[in-house]
């Protein structure tokens, strides 16, 4: 029973906090921790557009879903700070799917190892979030895809083949990918963006790590890359890149670490660090490819430091996307609740409730 009052009182914290706004909806899936459902996708089913999916962390992993209108989805973080440290995980097997209808959601805190598919033919999908989750995977199903208006943010992406793939969109355009760690081991970071197509596209603050048996980056055109770190990889050494600018970059560990003399019309805007050991905090566990959801990424480089073209550190920890708080949603939560685990007989149940911010 104690665990049921904490679980409601979790979920009417939440429910308070967005009064005024939309519907919220919960999930869970697990039998101590009851909500309005055990499914997302039923969730999902009873909602309407700009209503808000709370999903409960969990030790079961829950089946996939399909976004074909405006929702915002939150789990609780990809590798939750808090006493309940249980992730709303995706069956490995699935994908989660954002269709025709989808324009304007969000999805935040979960943790989707079998990735987020873009589906449909001539389809238009703007404004979408994409913040603070672990994903293997961001791809297209479908052809002639218009994405524009994107916010790609505090994810670490781990995916058995390219970290983005755009091999079945036709416009790419005014995309932010911030923060994010790329782990390239499997395949490309970035590939397939559509060439004419893609515009607008800036590449900041992330840091991208391999094993040096990939392509960093292969067919892509027109990105602005600022203040991120390439370490032990690969850059594509062709034609396959091109019309980029680089700027206040750490290349490191590379084979070819001045990817802009390669490819066609790229340039050096300046600020570059070329062949400059970050000394990032877990630099081993960088170089060697392990996962570590709760490593520390902080660059130590006297230069890398302050070496953003903001006057902050380049890589995961500058800018104004920090991957301090990346492993939980970007809103107040509860850390711990605490209180006696019996009450007598017309006694009071007193607890001890610790809140932090995700911010």
């Amino acid at each position: 029973m104690r665990n049921k009052i904490i679980c409601r009182f979790v979920f009417s914290f939440l429910l308070i906090s967005q009064q005024g706004m939309a519907t919220v909806r919960t999930v869970s899936n697990d039998p101590a921790y009851p909500a309005q459902f055990t499914d997302i996708q039923n969730a999902i089913y009873s909602s309407n557009p700009g209503d808000t999916i709370y999903v409960q962390g969990s030790s079961n992993y829950y089946s996939y879903f399909s976004l074909s209108f405006n929702l915002t989805i939150i789990g609780p973080g990809f590798s939750p700070q808090k006493q309940d440290i249980f992730k709303a995980m995706i069956q490995p097997a699935y994908y989660v799917s954002i269709g025709a209808g989808a324009s304007g959601s969000s999805i935040q805190g979960m943790y989707i190892p079998g990735g987020v598919q873009v589906t449909g033919f001539s389809v238009t999908l703007s404004n979408i979030q994409l913040i603070r989750n672990y994903i293997g995977g961001l791809f297209t199903s479908g052809g002639s895809l218009n994405l524009t208006n994107w916010v790609i943010q505090n994810n670490y992406f781990d995916p058995s083949g390219p970290c983005i793939n755009m091999n079945g969109a036709s416009v790419v355009s005014n995309w932010l990918v911030l923060n994010n760690y790329f782990r390239n081991t499997n395949g490309w970071s970035l590939a397939y963006f559509p060439s004419p197509g893609t515009s607008s596209v800036l590449i900041d603050h992330n840091l991208f790590a391999g094993n040096g048996t990939y392509y960093l980056m292969n067919f892509v055109s027109n990105f602005s890359l600022s203040n991120n770190i390439f370490f032990a990889d690969y850059i594509d050494n062709g034609v396959n890149i091109s019309n980029c600018t680089y700027f206040n970059n750490i290349t490191y560990f590379l084979s070819n670490n001045t990817p802009w003399t390669n490819g066609t019309g790229n340039t050096d805007g300046g600020g570059n660090l070329v062949n400059t050991n970050p000394s990032i905090v877990d630099q081993s566990t960088v170089q060697s490819g392990i996962v570590d959801l709760n490593g520390n990424y902080q660059v130590q480089n006297a230069s890398a430091l302050t070496g953003a073209s903001d006057g902050t550190a380049i890589g995961l920890y500058g800018g104004n996307a920090s991957w301090t708080n990346a492993r939980m949603p970007a809103f107040p939560y509860i850390f711990a609740i605490t209180g006696s685990p019996t009450v007598p007989a017309g006694g009071t149940f007193n607890i001890s409730i610790n809140a932090k911010t995700g911010y």
